[in-house]
């Protein structure tokens, strides 16, 4: 008997693999390295994102030493990508609640 919520992760996960298989091929196309792995550690940072967001879940199939090692990945994904996301902030423009301003 499944339950609402167990529906809702699955549905989630069929779409993010979805999602993740388009970035994929996307990423086939490119032709700078460089390019390739910063936007591979993007993905990276993005699906460890949502492991910790979802840590309930994904218990079931990620062992308690697994889930501890996130954080350190995901800092160490921050500080390979600093450059970067910098220059990504740069070039969108901040909410103005981000930025202070009433």
């Amino acid at each position: 008997d499944m339950q609402p919520f167990e529906f809702i992760e699955m549905t989630r996960a069929y779409y993010d693999i979805f999602v993740i298989k388009g970035f994929i091929k996307f990423l086939n196309r490119l032709v700078s390295e460089n390019t390739k792995k910063v936007f591979t550690n993007m993905l990276l940072l993005h699906m460890l994102f949502v492991i910790t967001q979802q840590t309930v879940y994904f218990s079931r199939v990620l062992s308690a030493s697994q889930l501890q090692t996130i954080p350190n990945l995901i800092l160490d994904l921050c500080s390979a990508l600093r450059k970067e996301l910098l220059q990504l902030t740069f070039l969108f423009p901040q909410p103005n609640f981000s930025l202070g301003a009433l």
